[in-house]
């Protein structure tokens, strides 16, 4: 029989304590990625009607309003209703128009504990 202080050198493992240590900081990754994986999923749509006006040639020949428009359209067929908060600004530049997409998202975590991403998008249409 080993004596009692060899014993406690050879125990190897996780305590109770440090399971539940991990499961809860697993556990709060896990809840934070939920809550704001579809964020940025949404951020990457914005992103990619701005790459498509950029590819449309019909875009180049329109006004900054017609533009902003166009942009609110393309957002919502791609599933963006919440467009509240958008600040979408279409403005002539040197080159062409220049399309301007702010906003910013709040997504409550747990709580009182929110998350508030920003964004802020733009590209150029340059005329031919």
């Amino acid at each position: 029989m080993k004596p009692l202080n060899n014993m406690r050198h050879s125990q190897k493992g996780m305590t109770v304590f440090g399971g539940f240590l991990l499961l809860l900081i697993v556990g709060a990754v896990v809840l934070l990625v939920i809550k704001i994986a579809p964020v940025y999923l949404e951020n990457y749509n914005v992103k990619r009607v701005l790459i498509d006006m950029v590819e449309d040639q019909a875009t180049r020949k329109m006004a900054p309003h017609e533009l902003v428009q166009s942009v609110r359209n393309r957002l919502s067929v791609s599933g963006i209703h919440n467009q509240k908060d958008f600040k979408i600004v279409a403005k002539r530049s040197g080159r062409g128009m220049l399309i301007n997409i702010d906003y910013e998202v709040r997504k409550p975590v747990v709580g009182n504990l929110d998350a508030l991403m920003t964004f802020h998008e733009d590209v150029e249409l340059i005329r031919n």
